[in-house]
């Protein structure tokens, strides 16, 4: 990671690969807007993060204020970035038993986000596999279909 992630300054975190499309670089002042919306707010880019597969860039929160009204705004994902000295397993332990009363949030590293996704992937792929295999015996049943008749004639 290249520069600094700081969420309460205006600010855009951009993956290297987002960054290269968009040719800005570190310093650089970015123009972000939202989808369907004319209005866009010109931020610097604060920091450079390894291409990300979820991802092309996050928008600081004071950023993010200027382009969306905030009210009833409901955080979906937090992330955790911990101060030197706390490992892992720490990290996870305090967050784990925080959020154990709360039946919906839950703490995922890295891996586990990886391996969520690759499971909905998974779970895509069985669904097209069984429509494939459908429709190879609707297809074989059409050409026996077509043979019993020829045969009949």
């Amino acid at each position: 990671m290249d520069g600094e992630i700081n969420l309460d300054a205006p600010g855009l975190i951009i993956s290297k690969t987002a960054a290269d499309l968009a040719q800005v670089g570190l310093g650089d002042r970015a123009r972000v807007s939202i989808r369907g919306q004319e209005s866009f707010v010109e931020v610097p880019v604060t920091a450079l993060v390894d291409s990300s597969t979820l991802y092309a860039g996050v928008l600081s929160r004071a950023s993010a204020a200027e382009l969306i009204d905030q009210t009833g705004l409901v955080p979906q994902e937090i992330y955790v970035h911990s101060a030197a000295g706390f490992s892992p397993a720490q990290v996870r332990a305090a967050l784990d038993k925080e959020v154990d009363r709360d039946l919906v949030t839950s703490v995922k590293d890295p891996d586990e986000v990886k391996g969520q996704a690759a499971s909905e992937v998974r779970g895509m792929l069985s669904i097209l596999y069984g429509l494939l295999a459908l429709a190879v015996i609707v297809a074989i049943l059409g050409i026996v279909n077509t043979l019993a008749l020829s045969v009949i004639e």
